[in-house]
């Protein structure tokens, strides 16, 4: 996981997770529907999402997530389709920047996080800059 993020999965395939950072897998994806299995007492959660595209969104490719509910971070992900669909692309927000977008894994954000609570001063200090850097104007 260079720089907090996963390469990219390979789609048709099921990966398993014990941490939410299956969210942040490269792709960009718009919740598509949510069931909980089975209807009475359900112990599964499954999430349908379907790729963003520049344009639009298309269900060419999709990303199926079977969350335990008891322990959310016990997560199942199957990616159905074809990749080749996502092409990566800025944030909709930047205005100035043609630099895809690619979310940071949610253990890297707690991790960075933790480190400024704790006051690690060299963590603390390159979040500042960072944050100070972000309302700069190009």
């Amino acid at each position: 996981m260079p720089d907090g993020h996963y390469s990219k999965p390979n789609p048709n395939i099921f990966c398993i997770f014990a941490t939410d950072d299956w969210k942040a897998d490269q792709y960009r994806w718009r919740n598509n529907g949510v069931k909980l299995y089975p209807a009475k007492n359900p112990i599964v959660r499954k999430t349908v999402f379907i790729c963003q595209v520049e344009n639009g969104f298309t269900d060419e490719f999709k990303k199926i997530s079977y969350e335990y509910i008891a322990e959310p971070l016990k997560t199942v992900v199957q990616y159905i389709g074809t990749s080749s669909v996502s092409v990566p692309f800025p944030h909709g927000n930047k205005q100035h920047d043609t630099k895809p977008h690619v979310r940071t894994c949610p253990s890297t954000l707690k991790t960075v996080k933790a480190a400024v609570e704790k006051d690690i001063p060299s963590i603390k200090n390159v979040v500042i800059r960072l944050k100070s850097n972000q309302y700069l104007k190009h």
